[in-house]
C-alpha cells in the first residue's frame, strides 16, 4: 500500500520526512492551519526538480529518439534508424551523485512527451532492477529478476486503455506462440526455472485449457546458453510491437554477480541483436576498475559499436557545482530570492559534501538535528546563528554516521524495522516483512508494520516502489547505515533468527531466494554459532537449486562454503555420510569450472577416508577426468581409465586382440536380441558418472587410434545401456 505522498519520483525527501510542498511561510505560523508541532521547523526540500543535470537529461532524450525507426521526435524533426536498433548508455559517477534520480526524470519526462502524442497513447514500457552490495546474499541474477517481477506486473494486470489492452493482448500471444516460449517449450522450462518470477507472466500467455498448462520441473538444470536465448526471445517479443524502445535500467552494476555479468554481455553484443530496447547500465566509476568484469564488458561493447556509434553513450555525472547547491539550499529553506542570504551556509556545505546531493541533504539535516540550523517561529524563516566554522565541525565527516545518528532518534520499532530489511536484499511484502520482526517481545501485525514503513519514507530513508508495490531504502548508505545501527553482541542473535525464518517461509519456486539469504547470513557467523551439520546440509539443498537454475559458479561457491564450515568446526568426516556426499558434490563442480587443483584436494580426501570401492566410485572416475582433462596425455589416460573400468568389474584388456572384438561383438548381440541399434534411444537417459568415464576413454581410444579398443568399449557400453539405462553422454 502506497503513502498518502508517493515517493515515487521524489529525488529528495524533507529532513524529519516531510514530503508536503512548500508554498509560502503561513505553514509555519502558529496561527495557521499547521497544528502539528511536530510538522514545524523541517526542511521541506524541493520535489519532483532535478538540479544541475539539463545536459545529460538532453543526452538520454537524444539518444531514446534516435531509436525510433520514423517517428515525430520532441522537437518535431523526423528520424530515421534501420529496423529499430538498440541505445547503450554507461551512466557512471559516485555514490549519491543522482544516477537514478536522472533516470527517473528522464523517464518522466519521455513519458509527458509521449502524452503529448496525438497519433499514439501508447505509455513507455520501462522496468528497472538494482544490485546490491549484499548480492552474493541473493539469489543468482537478483537484479534482473526485479527486472522481471516489475514486467510481470506490468503485463500481467489489465490495461485501462483499448490500445494498452491491444498491446498487451499481442504480446502475451506472442509469447503464447512463440516456439521456444510456449506452453511446456524449452525456454518455457528454462525461465520458469532460473526466473519464478516470470510464472505469472507465462501463465497469462495460456489459453485457459488444460492442454496448455505448463508442467513444473523437468529437462535438467539449463545451460547459460540456453538462459541467454530464452531471456533473449522474451526481450524481444516483449520490444517487437512497442513504438517507443523498452527502456531497461540496471543500477549498481558494480555489484552484479556474475552469471547477470554474462547475461547482460550477450544482450548488449552485437550477437544477440537486440532490436527497439535502450539499456541504461549505472555503475559506481570508482568502484569499477579495469580489472572489474563490467569493465571489459563496457570495452566489448564500445568496441563491437565503434562503427556506430550513435548506439552507444556513456554518461559521465560529476558532482554539482557550488552555486547550484547554494540555489538547491536557498529553495530548500525558502530563501529563493534572496540566494546570496544563503551564501555562507552553502559554502560550508558544499566543502564537506564537494557537491554531492545525498549528502547535501544528510548534512542540512545533520544541522537542524544539532540546532545549528533551525526555523524561527517568530520571524518564520530559517537562521543560523553560529559561524561558518561552528557549522563546519557540526556536520560530520562520515555521511554513514550522519545516517546511523537520525536513525537513533526514531522509535525503536521503525530502528528495529531499518535493521532487519538492511540484512535483507531482496525486497520485502509486508507480510514477509511482518514475520520477520516477529521475534522474542516484539509481534507486530501487518497493519502496524505498515504503519511504520510510511512512517520510515516520511523521514526519508525508505521510499514506495510503484514498479515493485514494495518499500525500498532511498540509498544504498541508508541501508548501510541500518546495518550498522545494531549492537555487535545483537547481531549474531538476529542474523540467526533471520535465517531460521526465511527458511520457514521458503515454500517454492517463488520464495527460493529466502534459502539463499538463509544460507548466506549463517555463512557469515562464527562455526560456534551454528550447528556445522545442518548448515553444509543448507549449503548442498541450496546448491542444488543454483544448480538448477543453470548456475554453477554460485553451486559451486556454495559447496565449498559448505566444506569450508565442515572443516573449521574441526568436524569433517564426524557425519560421514554427509561428508562423502559433500565431496562427492564439490569433485565435479570444480572439474567442470576447470578448478583443477580444487578438485585434486578434495578426490585426494576422499581416496583416504573411503571406507568402501563405491564411495570412492566418484573419486576414482573425476580423478581420471581431471588428468585428462589437464594433460591431455591420451595414452596415460587410456591405462587409467581401463584401470577404473576394471577396478569396477567391466573387465577391458588394455591391448584387445581379434578375438576380444569378436567375443565382444558376440556378447552385445546376444543383449540386443536382433533388436536393432535404434532401440537404444527409447531406453530412458540417467545420470551416472561411469557414462563420463567411458565417453572419456573412448575420445581417447579415437584420438590414439586404437579401433579395436574402441569397438569393445561401445559393445561393452551397450550391455551396460540395456542393464541400467542410457548416459547423457550418448
Amino acid at each position: 500500500m502506497p503513502p498518502n505522498d508517493s515517493c515515487d519520483d521524489h529525488y529528495v525527501a524533507g529532513a524529519h520526512g516531510t514530503v508536503a510542498e512548500q508554498t509560502d511561510e503561513a505553514y509555519y505560523d502558529d496561527r495557521s492551519d499547521a497544528d502539528d508541532d511536530m510538522e514545524k521547523g523541517r526542511i521541506k526540500f524541493p520535489q519532483n526538480k532535478l538540479y544541475g543535470r539539463d545536459r545529460e537529461l538532453e543526452t538520454l532524450r537524444n539518444i531514446f529518439y534516435q531509436g525510433l525507426s520514423s517517428e515525430e521526435t520532441q522537437d518535431g524533426s523526423v528520424v530515421e534508424m534501420p529496423e529499430q536498433a538498440s541505445r547503450v548508455v554507461f551512466l557512471s559517477g559516485y555514490s549519491g551523485v543522482g544516477k537514478s534520480a536522472l533516470v527517473k526524470e528522464f523517464v518522466k519526462q519521455v513519458q509527458a512527451q509521449q502524452k503529448m502524442n496525438k497519433s499514439s497513447s501508447e505509455s513507455v514500457l520501462h522496468f528497472s532492477g538494482k544490485y546490491s552490495e549484499q548480492s552474493s546474499a541473493a539469489a543468482p541474477f537478483s537484479a534482473i529478476s526485479d527486472l522481471f517481477s516489475q514486467m510481470t506486473h506490468a503485463l500481467s494486470r489489465k490495461k485501462s486503455d483499448k490500445e494498452g489492452n491491444e498491446l498487451q493482448s499481442k504480446i502475451l500471444n506472442d509469447i503464447g506462440s512463440s516456439g521456444l516460449l510456449a506452453a511446456n517449450a524449452d525456454g518455457d522450462r528454462v525461465l520458469r526455472g532460473t526466473f519464478p518470477v516470470l510464472a505469472a507472466l507465462l501463465d497469462a500467455s495460456r489459453p485457459n485449457d488444460s492442454n496448455n498448462k505448463s508442467e513444473e520441473g523437468g529437462g535438467g538444470a539449463p545451460s547459460m546458453n540456453a538462459v541467454k536465448e530464452s531471456v533473449h526471445e522474451l526481450l524481444s517479443i516483449i520490444s517487437g510491437p512497442l513504438k517507443r524502445p523498452l527502456i531497461l535500467f540496471l543500477d549498481d552494476l558494480q555489484w552484479a554477480d556474475a552469471p547477470s555479468l554474462d547475461l547482460l554481455s550477450f544482450l548488449l553484443s552485437t550477437e544477440a541483436q537486440m532490436k527497439n530496447v535502450m539499456f541504461i547500465c549505472a555503475y559506481r566509476s570508482n568502484e569499477v576498475g579495469q580489472d572489474h568484469p563490467f569493465a571489459s564488458i563496457m570495452d566489448n561493447v564500445k568496441e563491437s559499436m565503434k562503427d556506430d556509434v550513435q548506439l552507444v553513450e556513456t554518461v559521465d555525472l560529476f558532482s554539482l557545482s557550488q552555486d547550484v547547491i547554494t540555489q538547491f539550499i536557498a529553495d530548500s529553506i525558502g530563501k529563493e530570492e534572496e540566494v546570496e542570504e544563503v551564501t555562507e551556509l552553502a559554502e560550508v556545505v558544499y566543502q564537506k559534501t564537494m557537491g554531492n546531493i545525498f549528502c547535501v541533504v544528510q548534512a542540512m539535516e545533520e544541522l537542524v538535528r544539532k540546532n545549528a540550523l533551525y526555523y524561527d517561529m517568530m520571524c518564520f524563516e530559517w537562521r543560523w546563528a553560529v559561524s561558518k566554522v561552528e557549522l563546519s565541525t557540526t556536520i560530520s565527516d562520515d555521511v554513514v554516521e550522519t545516517v546511523k545518528g537520525k536513525i537513533k532518534e526514531l522509535s525503536s520499532e521503525i530502528q528495529y524495522m531499518l535493521i532487519v530489511m538492511a540484512y535483507v536484499p531482496n525486497t520485502l511484502e509486508v507480510p514477509v516483512l511482518t514475520e520477520l520482526m516477529k521475534r522474542n517481545s516484539v509481534s507486530l501485525d501487518e497493519s502496524r508494520v505498515a504503519e511504520l514503513l510510511k512512517k520510515a519514507t516520511e523521514e526519508a530513508l525508505l521510499m514506495y516502489s510503484a514498479e515493485s508495490d514494495n518499500y525500498i531504502f532511498i540509498h544504498d548508505r541508508i541501508r548501510e547505515a541500518s546495518r550498522g545501527s545494531i549492537a555487535d553482541e545483537d547481531k549474531d542473535d538476529l542474523l540467526l533468527h533471520l535465517s531460521l525464518v526465511l527458511q520457514q517461509l521458503a515454500k517454492g519456486p517463488a520464495t527460493e531466494w529466502c534459502l539463499f539469504v538463509a544460507v548466506d547470513l549463517l555463512n557469515s557467523l562464527p562455526s560456534e554459532k551454528t550447528n556445522c551439520n545442518d548448515l553444509a546440509r543448507l549449503n548442498m539443498r541450496v546448491s542444488v537449486i543454483a544448480r538448477n537454475r543453470g548456475i554453477v559458479e554460485k553451486q559451486n561457491e556454495l559447496l565449498h562454503d559448505g566444506l569450508q564450515c565442515l572443516m573449521s568446526s574441526g568436524k569433517l568426516w564426524e557425519d560421514y555420510n554427509l561428508t562423502l556426499s559433500l565431496l562427492n558434490d564439490v569433485i565435479p563442480c570444480d572439474r567442470e569450472l576447470g578448478c583443477f587443483d580444487e578438485a585434486t584436494a578434495a578426490i585426494d580426501e576422499v581416496l583416504a577416508n573411503g571406507k568402501t570401492l563405491d564411495d570412492k566410485f566418484i573419486a576414482n572416475v573425476n580423478q581420471f577426468m581431471v588428468k585428462c582433462d589437464s594433460s591431455r596425455d591420451y595414452g596415460t589416460a587410456i591405462e587409467d581409465g581401463i584401470k577404473i573400468l576394471n577396478m569396477y568389474g567391466y573387465k577391458i584388456p588394455l591391448k584387445p586382440t581379434k578375438a576380444d572384438v569378436v567375443k565382444e561383438e558376440m556378447k552385445a548381440k546376444m543383449a540386443l536380441k536382433n533388436r536393432p541399434y535404434s532401440c537404444l534411444a527409447e531406453i530412458p537417459v540417467k545420470d551416472d558418472p561411469i557414462f563420463q568415464l567411458f565417453a572419456h576413454v573412448c575420445e581417447c581410444a579415437i584420438f590414439q587410434s586404437h579401433e579395436r579398443l574402441l569397438t569393445v568399449l561401445l559393445k561393452r557400453l551397450i550391455r551396460r545401456v540395456i542393464d541400467d539405462g542410457m548416459g547423457k553422454e550418448f
